[in-house]
């Protein structure tokens, strides 16, 4: 095995790596590539499991550099204090998926997880809690749910109290930064200022406008802006992070200020008529903006929350995009220049359920909005995942709720859009789930997955799945409810003859269980044509509504208009906008009797009705992932309805049909126009 710097490669962090008869050589243009050339041979190597004598690794030739050059992944220790030596492990993942940037959440209304020495009640008192409304809740699910508990380590009894917390001393901080350092990982620490400060307020009440943390009408009482002594509290904080952490990044949060606190207060008042500004919305800016200069001064660049945007932004700051529903906050960043991180809460929250945010989701994340401008894109620079831990008390639950959607985002942020394949990442993961065994993690299998919502048969119906590796097995239940379990290799057919659900559950030699996935086979004789077969495409919109189900956007009665459509897309009235919802009704006319298969993609939810019948459901959580169904239908007309609503993000609809097992075709081409 031959490791050796190469110059002549391009990218930064891009690598050359050739296998041969004779030799294994890894070339990188720098450390980093270096490193990340590595990472790919020590997922080419077989598992442990293997129990061969022989390694072998197969003959190749590739050259790699990632897509985005910030690639990072979110941590939040405030809300449930994680062990050094589980940070480690976390910082472990990262590398060997080629992260390089551990977004360490260290402060919040919850606890202050950080040693500062010049305030030391930050850690004496403001690290630990008594249980607060969001630990009672986990240790009511922790009844049911074994993976819920909070961690008892972590709970003592102090003059009658029973608290539950912890931190790092700034020698815990070190060893991680420098653990970190060398798998080529930059630690971001995040200060979460001037809101979310409560666990610094209640030990330092001057810092506050009414001198005592509290929770005001949506977050708590923020940091006085008005206040000099403020200042000099958080830069003193500050100066001892940037002595710990060689990033050129500190976060400083800027998030959820409650800013209807500094209304009332006669010292932020006082600041906004001194600074010449118009509102507390620019007294937000004035204040990031100082922490921003600060920084600067001490060689540091400054993160934010989008919500820096509020009142201007400085055209140095780095803005961290998070939320969904404000999509033109990515568009105006980059038109004024500012570097932008992508996260929002429709791909990047893994405190979600996987229902919500599945590991497809985020490996088919597209990272840069539709709305950018291509010489704007450069500004946007890369994207994270975020784990907020409200609900996550413990460590094998953090581990479930970030793998295996971690290791989809990594090729989201590594790979080009042109060489993605959901197909080939789904038979990689097998592989990955036995080095996730090997390395002790806990995880969340996706097992078999059906996007099937009704498969019609007339006669029988065939069951066939997909070979697994001898490490994992499934667990069918028939319709009649009779459970057959089968052997994940050399899986024999099964025929069933009678109308059903059949329930698929994958699971590990580990023990771990996949989701269980349901299949509605349904036996049905083609249903009859209508006589009549002249109709139009009707389509009523409805604009500036919010929707969470298709059923509200049936309860609607007054929409925006109605139009007479000839293909079923995004009409010109609502293109462009955030919030709307869509009802087609017409005809189709198929070619010939047969059993139809139709296919829905659309964004953000959707439903297909033919001859009164749900054929698919794309429901809400589902974003742009592919749903089908079947039903058997006559030569000839039936009506159908279609029903879609906008939520964030992107807005699109692809439907389609196929004969039995022929090509797609597009749904339009079988539309009656007339």
């Amino acid at each position: 095995i031959v490791l050796s710097i190469d110059p002549t490669i391009k990218a930064v962090e891009g690598y050359k790596l050739d296998v041969n008869d004779a030799s294994i050589v890894i070339k990188g243009a720098t450390a980093a590539g270096l490193f990340y050339g590595v990472q790919t041979l020590r997922q080419m190597l077989p598992s442990e499991h293997s129990h061969s004598d022989e390694v072998i690794v197969r003959g190749i030739s590739i050259e790699d550099y990632p897509r985005f050059k910030y690639r990072g992944m979110h941590l939040d220790v405030s809300r449930h204090f994680y062990s050094v030596d589980y940070i480690k492990r976390f910082i472990d993942g990262l590398a060997h998926y080629k992260f390089n940037s551990f977004h360490w959440h260290l402060t919040d209304d919850q606890g202050w997880r950080i040693e500062i020495k010049k305030y030391p009640e930050l850690t004496s008192k403001g690290a630990f809690r008594k249980f607060n409304g969001h630990d009672r809740n986990c240790l009511e699910q922790a009844k049911t749910d074994t993976i819920m508990y909070i961690q008892p380590e972590l709970i003592k009894v102090v003059e009658g109290d029973t608290i539950y917390g912890g931190f790092y001393t700034q020698e815990d901080v070190k060893e991680i930064i420098r653990y970190a350092g060398q798998r080529n990982i930059q630690v971001i620490p995040e200060i979460d200022m001037p809101g979310h400060f409560s666990a610094a307020i209640q030990n330092y009440p001057y810092l506050s406008c009414a001198g005592k943390a509290g929770w005001q009408s949506v977050f708590s009482a923020p940091l006085c802006a008005g206040n000099e002594r403020t200042y000099k509290f958080v830069e003193d904080v500050l100066s001892e992070v940037v002595d710990l952490f060689p990033a050129e990044y500190v976060h400083i949060g800027a998030d959820e200020v409650q800013k209807d606190t500094w209304e009332k207060c006669k010292k932020c008042q006082g600041m906004i008529k001194k600074q010449g500004l118009h509102n507390e919305h620019d007294l937000q800016s004035y204040f990031v903006t100082r922490m921003e200069k600060f920084l600067n001064s001490k060689g540091k660049k400054v993160i934010g929350w989008d919500e820096i945007l509020e009142g201007g932004m400085s055209n140095t700051a780095t803005m961290m995009f998070w939320r969904g529903w404000m999509p033109d906050a990515p568009k105006q960043a980059v038109e004024q220049h500012n570097d932008v991180i992508m996260t929002p809460t429709s791909h990047c929250y893994y405190d979600y359920a996987y229902s919500s945010i599945s590991t497809q989701r985020a490996y088919e994340w597209k990272i840069i909005p539709d709305n950018i401008k291509k010489e704007d894109e450069k500004y946007i620079i890369g994207g994270q995942a975020n784990i907020w831990t409200e609900y996550i008390p413990n460590e094998v639950k953090a581990d479930y709720m970030h793998l295996p959607r971690m290791i989809g985002m990594s090729e989201a942020l590594w790979t080009s859009l042109e060489k993605k394949s959901w197909e080939r990442f789904e038979i990689k993961l097998n592989q990955h789930y036995e080095l996730l065994d090997e390395a002790g993690r806990f995880y969340h299998m996706e097992g078999y997955r059906n996007n099937s919502d009704r498969i019609v048969f007339t006669e029988a119906f065939t069951l066939n799945l997909p070979s697994l590796s001898a490490n994992f097995s499934y667990k069918i239940t028939s319709p009649d409810g009779k459970e057959l379990i089968r052997p994940t290799t050399n899986f024999e057919p099964i025929e069933f003859t009678e109308s059903g659900v059949i329930s698929i559950q994958t699971f590990s030699k580990n023990g771990y269980k996949g989701p269980i996935q349901n299949i509605h086979i349904i036996k049905e004789q083609p249903w009859e044509a209508q006589k009549s077969s002249t109709s139009k495409l009707n389509c009523k919109v409805f604009l500036n509504q919010k929707f969470k189900t298709v059923e509200e956007v049936l309860e609607v009665q007054i929409g925006s208009g109605d139009l007479t459509m000839d293909t079923i897309a995004i009409p010109e009235t609502a293109k462009g906008k955030n919030e709307f919802g869509l009802l087609y009704t017409g005809m189709i006319e198929v070619p010939q009797t047969g059993i139809y298969e139709f296919s829905s993609k659309c964004d953000d939810a959707g439903r297909l009705v033919i001859n009164g019948q749900d054929i698919v459901n794309n429901l809400n959580g589902q974003w742009n992932i592919t749903k089908t169904g079947q039903i058997a239908l006559e030569k000839g007309a039936h009506p159908f309805t279609f029903i879609m609503f906008q939520g964030t993000g992107g807005s699109s609809i692809d439907l389609a049909y196929r004969l039995e097992n022929s090509e797609y075709q597009p749904f339009s081409a079988l539309i009656k126009k007339e």
